[in-house]
Parts: structure tokens; sequence; C-alpha cells
């Protein structure tokens, strides 16, 4: 075989060890560290650069629609009506918030609760031109729901910044009864 062609096969079966080498580094890689779970929370990317992002965000109090018990029966956070007018949510709290939510150490991935289907009681609203990204809390389960265009992608538990949203929700409803008492 000519010297050009055995050096063309060595260097693909060089090549060939490298892909397979980067592969597997990859794979051991995820298999350890794991993928971050943030970008399903958040349904990708887009969403979290919104969120991180937001020109503008807003409050809102939510419930259930009515003759609905969510504690027993499951509904979308899609399904809970906003019952106020928006709150604007200062920036620098803005900022803290949007912080917490994209921090994976806040949330308490994958456990389950025990006290039954989540209640919605705030919806934060971010804005980044046209596009929106909602965020529904909890506060009974410490449980937050993600949606945008009328998508919900998955609900986590924030129990790591409970006290943080707690806090937050306080300041921006301070005449609603219902927020004022939660512990």
């Amino acid at each position: 075989m000519p010297q050009h062609l055995q050096s063309f096969r060595f260097s693909l079966r060089r090549l060939f060890a490298v892909i397979v080498l980067v592969a597997v580094a990859g794979a051991i890689y995820v298999a350890i560290v794991g993928r971050s779970p943030m970008s399903p929370l958040f349904g990708g990317e887009e969403n979290m650069a919104i969120v991180r992002e937001a020109t503008r965000v807003e409050a809102y109090r939510v419930a259930p629609p009515p003759g609905i018990e969510p504690m027993e029966d499951y509904t979308s956070p899609l399904d809970y009506e906003v019952v106020t007018e928006p709150v604007a949510v200062p920036a620098e709290m803005a900022k803290e918030i949007s912080q917490a939510l994209l921090s994976p150490e806040i949330y308490s991935w994958g456990s389950a609760k025990a006290c039954g289907g989540p209640v919605y009681g705030v919806k934060l609203s971010f804005f980044q031109d046209s596009e929106r990204v909602d965020v529904y809390f909890c506060f009974q389960c410490s449980v937050l729901a993600v949606v945008r265009d009328d998508r919900f992608f998955v609900g986590e538990g924030f129990d790591n910044a409970e006290e943080l949203f707690v806090r937050a929700v306080k300041k921006l409803f301070p005449d609603d009864i219902e927020i004022q008492e939660i512990p």
C-alpha cells in the first residue's frame, strides 16, 4: 500500500479515537455531574434569559377557578385566574428574585411534597420586549411553576429561598391579609 494511503488510514484512526474519547468523556461527565435541571424547569435557556434580563416584572394575586379544590383536584397554573391589578416589582427586588430563581441551590430537586396539589397565590411575570415568562408560587407547599405562552413546564420546591420570596410578596401586597399571614 502506498505511503500516503497508510498515513491517511492512520490519521482516520487517530481522528476516530479522539471522537470516541470526547464522547466517552462527555458521557462520564453527565453521569457524574448530571444535566442541569434548570433548563427543563424554565423550559429552556431562552426563558431563563427572559427571567435574568427582564426589563419589567409585575406581580399578581391569583386564585383557582371557582368550584375547584386545588389541594384535592390537580389544577394547572394555567387555569388560575388573576384577581388583582398588576403590581410593579421594584428593580432591586426584581433582580434579587430573578437571581434566586435562576440559582439551582434554592430548589429541593425531585422531592415529593405531601401537602396535595399546589395552591398558587402569586404570579410574577417577567417581561423582555414582547416576551413574557410567568412564575406561579404556592406558599403552602413552597412550590413554584414556570409558564410561557400557555405552556406549563415543570413545578419544583423552592424550600431554600422561601424566606426571600415570602418577604418579597409581603412587601408587594401589604394590604392583602392572606399574604400577610404567610409564616
